[in-house]
Order: structure tokens, then sequence, then C-alpha cells
């Protein structure tokens, strides 16, 4: 799904999408995606002050996604972010990446 133009996220930028239920998050490395859909049942987690936290059954995760407190099994996914040909940022939420993988826009035009 597309999400913007890069000068839309300018570095320092974090947005959550309700609609889309992600977290992006851009910073000089690049755009990041993070889906805040809750690794045990489903629910959409929040942003808490320690990082995100489920309101379904208490589980939390620090601001990386990473389980501090359970039921989760796993940490929240990161999703990869591309670029379409007409300069579109795309999340694709099929495509899990690592949460240290950022990317860099490229000028189109």
């Amino acid at each position: 799904f597309r999400i913007g133009t890069p000068i839309e996220f300018p570095a320092g930028t974090t947005r959550i999408l309700p609609e889309r239920q992600v977290r992006i998050v851009s910073t000089d490395q690049g755009l990041a995606a993070m889906s805040l859909v809750c690794t045990h049942l489903g629910c959409i987690v929040g942003e808490s002050p320690s990082g995100f936290l489920c309101p379904c059954h208490g589980s939390s995760f620090d601001p990386q996604g990473k389980v501090t407190g359970g039921p989760a099994p796993r940490p929240l996914r990161w999703l990869q972010v591309s670029q379409g040909a007409d300069g579109a940022l795309q999340v694709d939420a099929t495509k899990e990446v690592s949460p240290d993988v950022y990317y860099r826009p490229m000028k189109i035009g």
C-alpha cells in the first residue's frame, strides 16, 4: 500500500497510520515501517511510555517492537518499504524485514 511521498516524511518524523495499522519512522538512515498488530492474537497495540502495549491481553513491547512482557510469542513485525516508479513510498505488508533495515528514498524527477 502507498503511504505518500518522501517529502512527507522528513528525518525525525514518526507517524502512525491507523487505517493500515503501521507506524512509519523516518531517520537519517531512511524510512522503516512497523506493524502495530500484536503477535499474540492480532489486536492493535497502542503507544505507551515504554514502547507499545496490547490493550487486549497485556503484551508489552519496547520502541523497537521487542517483546518485554507476554503473552506475545514474538516481536512486532517490521515491514518492507520501497518506492514506486512515480516516486510514491510503499509498504509491503507481506514482506517482513529485520528492525535495522531502513529504506533510503531516491529523488525522482
